[in-house]
């Protein structure tokens, strides 16, 4: 089966993107736990 390459980099750019935010946004909330005690 043959994706195309552009097809499959913009797939896995987005996901990339999903898990970095999601990455962000737990340490982000981890940060925040850890301040306010």
């Amino acid at each position: 089966m043959y994706v195309q390459p552009s097809l499959g980099s913009a797939t896995e750019k987005g996901i990339g993107e999903k898990l970095v935010k999601a990455l962000i946004l737990g340490v982000s909330q981890e940060n925040y736990n850890q301040v306010t005690g």
